[in-house]
C-alpha cells in the first residue's frame, strides 16, 4: 500500500468529476474545484479505506460532496475465488448484480466506479454513508433491521434459486472455525484474566458445545439455506430513510437461514448496543424480527429450526475466536490488542474491556446451553 498515497494525491479532476456526476445522479456539467482525502481506516489484508471530499460546480451551483474509496489488494494466499479470504469477492458482488430485485431488505451503498489498477489492485468508489440515526439503536431499531435480513433471505427460502457464483464462500463457518481450533480452556481456569472472563459456568458451556460440535454441525447442514452477509456489525449497518444500507461484502456466503443473527444479536451484546439487564429481551425481539421478515415474504417452517441456526453459528463463531484471543491476552498481559478489543467492545479502559466482555461470555455460553436444548 506504499504507493496509494501517492496514487491519492494524482487523483485529477476530470477522474473527479466523472465520479462526482455519478454521485449526484448529475445530467449536467460537473466541475471539481478543489478535494482532499484521509485514511478512514488502514483495513487488513493490505486493504485501506479512505475518504476523498471537496467541492464542485454543478451547472453554476456550487456543491460539496465526499465519497468513499476502498482498495483491494491481492495477498499471497487470498487469490481462489472459494478462498474464504478472496480478495476480489467484494468486487464481484457489486458486478453481479446480487442483491438486485430486493426492494423491502438489505441494499448496497451505491458503487460509483469500479477501476482495476492493477493485476493484483482494484479500487472501489463507493456514497459516503451515515446513519439517520446515532448508535447505541433502539432495540426497536434492531428488529427492524433483523425484520429487512428475513425479508431478503426468506426468498431463498421459498423458492429463490441460491447463486451459483464460485466466488461465493460455502461452509465458511464451519470450516475456519472448526480448523481455528477448540476454545481450551479448561486448563487455563487458573489463570486471573480468564476467570474474570468466563464467570460462572461460562467456561464449561463453551467447552461442552465444542466437546458436542459434531452433532451441532450435522444440524446445520441439514438446515435451509440462503445468501449471506456475515458480517453484520453495527459498524458495517446503516439506516437511510428507514432502508437498511450493508458495506463490506468480503465474507459473502451461502450459510444456513438465521446465521447472520450472530453478529445482529451476540455481536450487537458484545458492543454495548443494549444494556446488560436488557440482553434477554433484546435476543427474543430481534429473533422475532428476523421470523417476521422471514414470514413477510411467506416463509411459516419451523422457528426453532432458524433459531438453532442462530444458535450454533453463534457458539461456534465466538467461543473459538474469542477463547483464543483470551488466552493470547492471559499469556501477554501488555499486548496492543487490547486496544483493539476495547474499540470492538466500545470500551474505554481495560477493566471496562473485561467486564464487557465477560457479560458477553456469560450471554453467549446461555446461547450454548439453549443450542444444547434444542438439538
Amino acid at each position: 500500500m506504499a504507493d496509494t498515497p501517492a496514487r491519492l494525491e494524482a487523483l485529477d479532476a476530470d477522474l473527479l468529476a466523472s465520479i462526482v456526476s455519478t454521485l449526484l445522479d448529475a445530467s449536467r456539467s460537473v466541475e471539481v474545484t478543489a478535494w482532499t482525502w484521509g485514511v478512514v481506516t488502514g483495513g487488513v489484508g493490505g486493504q485501506g479505506v479512505y475518504r476523498v471530499s471537496g467541492s464542485a460546480v454543478v451547472d453554476t451551483v456550487a456543491t460539496e460532496w465526499s465519497v468513499i474509496v476502498k482498495v483491494l489488494r491481492r495477498g499471497e494466499s487470498d487469490a481462489e475465488p472459494a478462498s474464504e479470504a478472496f480478495w476480489l469477492r467484494e468486487r464481484e458482488v457489486i458486478r453481479s448484480g446480487l442483491l438486485d430485485g430486493v426492494v423491502d431488505g438489505v441494499s448496497m451503498p451505491k458503487c460509483l466506479a469500479i477501476e482495476d489498477i492493477a493485476h493484483d489492485e482494484t479500487w472501489l468508489w463507493f456514497e459516503e454513508l451515515h446513519n439517520d440515526t446515532p448508535h447505541p439503536w433502539s432495540t426497536e431499531t434492531w428488529v427492524e433491521i433483523a425484520r429487512q435480513f428475513g425479508r431478503w433471505q426468506g426468498e431463498y427460502l421459498v423458492g429463490k434459486p441460491l447463486p451459483s457464483h464460485e466466488w461465493l464462500c460455502r461452509g465458511w463457518l464451519e470450516r475456519c472455525f472448526v480448523e481455528y481450533g477448540p476454545p481450551g480452556l479448561a486448563d487455563e481456569s487458573h489463570r486471573p484474566l480468564i476467570a474474570r472472563l468466563y464467570p460462572g459456568d461460562s467456561l464449561q458451556q463453551v467447552e461442552h458445545f465444542w466437546a458436542h460440535r459434531d452433532t451441532y454441525l450435522a444440524a446445520y447442514r441439514r438446515a435451509p439455506h440462503a445468501v449471506a452477509h456475515l458480517d453484520a456489525d453495527r459498524r458495517n449497518l446503516f439506516l437511510r430513510g428507514g432502508r437498511l444500507v450493508a458495506i463490506d461484502w468480503a465474507l459473502a456466503s451461502i450459510e444456513p437461514a438465521g446465521a447472520d443473527l450472530c453478529a445482529l444479536i451476540v455481536g450487537a451484546v458484545y458492543a454495548k448496543e443494549v444494556r446488560g439487564e436488557d440482553y434477554n429481551d433484546f435476543d427474543r425481539a430481534v429473533f422475532h424480527g428476523y421470523l417476521a421478515g422471514l414470514a413477510d415474504v411467506g416463509w411459516h417452517g419451523d422457528p426453532a429450526t432458524i433459531r438453532l441456526m442462530f444458535l450454533i453459528s453463534a457458539c461456534l463463531r465466538l467461543s473459538t475466536v474469542l477463547a483464543s484471543t483470551a488466552r493470547m491476552l492471559a499469556e501477554k498481559p501488555a499486548d496492543p490488542f487490547w486496544d483493539v478489543m476495547a474499540t470492538l467492545l466500545g470500551t474505554e479502559d481495560r477493566d471496562e474491556t473485561i467486564r464487557q466482555w465477560a457479560r458477553g461470555n456469560q450471554f453467549l455460553a446461555e446461547r450454548a446451553e439453549e443450542a444444547r436444548r434444542l438439538v
